[in-house]
């Protein structure tokens, strides 16, 4: 026997017996989620709990995908955290060092790094030198 998921029908296999998996109730989605990141987070914060189930409209997979981010960004140095967190504020598709340098204070020579230990975080991406 085996066990084949996918968030995609798979039309292509014959043979199979299918169990769609829906959303989660909200106490469900709230359970797994304490799996995910923890009692300790979870307790911290019911309401923040709470509304990143209702974000993820209580589905499996997107409150897998926000745990795992969850766990890169508590990863990050604070200066790292700090840019992260500064980046939504900055208008258009890309940044570099110097706007990295002001959103967190550094000196250009230190905030050279800070992107790119999001990037290595895989929370940004990169194009040529942005």
């Amino acid at each position: 026997m085996v066990v084949v998921t996918s968030r995609r029908m798979l039309t292509g296999l014959e043979s199979v017996h299918r169990i769609p998996l829906g959303e989660l109730s909200p106490d469900e989605a709230a359970a797994f989620l304490t799996t995910l990141v923890g009692p300790e987070r979870a307790q911290a914060d019911p309401a923040a709990l709470a509304d990143v189930a209702r974000c993820c409209r209580h589905l499996r997979l997107a409150l897998r995908v926000a745990a795992a981010f969850d766990l890169s960004y508590r990863q990050l140095t604070p200066a790292g955290a700090r840019l992260f967190r500064r980046l939504s504020l900055v208008p258009g598709p890309d940044t570099g060092a110097p706007p990295a340098a002001r959103l967190t204070g550094q000196h250009l020579y230190d905030a050279e790094d800070t992107p790119e230990e999001l990037v290595e975080a895989g929370l940004l991406g990169t194009d040529r030198d942005r």
